[in-house]
């Protein structure tokens, strides 16, 4: 009976908070002062999902053996009056040999005037098409080309436990364009940003990189952790590898983060991107050292629901001399 009762309530408790804010949801994004909007921001991607070329190309939520690469124009604009920014559903996809994708890519580098690129890893219950909004609307805050490596997430809130297992399947993939791109644009010139489980899909990418010895031999950037869906205990096994893979990790997390604290009932173990249980009394302890920073982002938050992007913070982290106005 306690089981089917918390069975009921999980479930109960997914659908109410988290169809709310279906997508897990980045924190508001102010546009420059100086910003023309609306305007088309060209989204990068890189997805081991099924295609389905139709009319137009159609991502699937199944598994692919092999990896498309391509890339998607967004159109954002000002939402309600309000000097936040929304992203429209991307208008167009183009698939791309390889070699096109880095030829375009390296245009994007040079219009934006920098060798840096972000590699963006979403979260669980996320389409294609929900996670090029939202890197579509981190390339603007942080004025750097963005490659989404979009996994077969399911979208939907209900299949949590599927979407676990497509995670660690892709990140073996994920392995492969890691190693990839950084022959190709130097380690050093990525950064690293997974959010929610897309979190846990790097650091399995990291350790079989390592377990086959295909780690670059130069540092990543930075590593960012947004709102990470992964046992905190579990992290603290990780530290080395992010001591060894990347010049500058933080872990970003609140202490209203909503899906989280279902994620730990749901698990038994408190998440990293949880600063507080449940009962709050249950104080994350993370990996003690110098590399490792945790950001409280609970006050720069405004979702009703926690489990945020904090763009303006990964930017003032990649610039710190960068202000912006808000």
């Amino acid at each position: 009976m306690r089981n089917n009762l918390t069975a009921s309530f999980l479930a109960l408790s997914f659908v109410t908070f988290t169809r709310a804010e279906a997508v897990p949801t980045p924190a508001a994004v102010v546009p420059p002062q100086n910003e023309t909007v609306p305007r088309n921001v060209q989204v990068f991607y890189i997805t081991n999902r099924l295609v389905k070329k139709e009319k137009k190309l159609f991502y699937t939520f199944e598994r692919s053996d092999d990896l498309n690469y391509g890339v998607r124009e967004v159109k954002l604009t000002v939402h309600d009056g309000k000097k936040t920014l929304f992203a429209k559903r991307a208008e167009n996809s183009t698939d791309l040999k390889t070699e096109d994708f880095f030829a375009k890519l390296a245009d994007a580098q040079k219009e934006k005037k920098t060798k840096q690129v972000i590699l963006y890893v979403h979260g669980y219950d996320c389409s294609i098409d929900v996670a090029s909004s939202v890197a579509a609307k981190m390339s603007n805050e942080l004025q750097l080309p963005v490659v989404l490596f979009s996994w077969p997430s399911r979208r939907n809130v209900l299949t949590y436990t599927a979407d676990e297992c497509n995670a660690e399947w892709s990140s073996f993939q994920l392995s492969d364009v890691l190693q990839d791109l950084s022959t190709k644009l130097g380690a050093n010139n990525i950064i690293l940003v997974g959010h929610s489980m897309g979190c846990r899909i790097l650091c399995w990418s990291l350790q079989h990189a390592r377990a086959v010895g295909e780690l670059p031999n130069e540092k990543f950037r930075h590593v960012f952790l947004c709102s990470p869906d992964m046992d905190a205990q579990v992290f603290q096994k990780y530290s080395q590898i992010f001591k060894s893979t990347s010049e500058d990790t933080r872990v970003f997390a609140s202490y209203k983060d909503v899906r989280l604290i279902i994620s730990k009932l749901l698990h038994g173990a408190i998440r990293l991107g949880s600063l507080d249980s449940a009962r709050k009394h249950e104080v994350v302890k993370l990996a003690d050292n110098d590399t490792i920073q945790t950001i409280d982002y609970t006050d720069d938050d405004p979702t009703v629901f926690g489990h945020a992007i904090p763009y303006h913070m990964l930017r003032q982290a990649i610039q710190p001399e960068a202000t912006v106005s808000r």
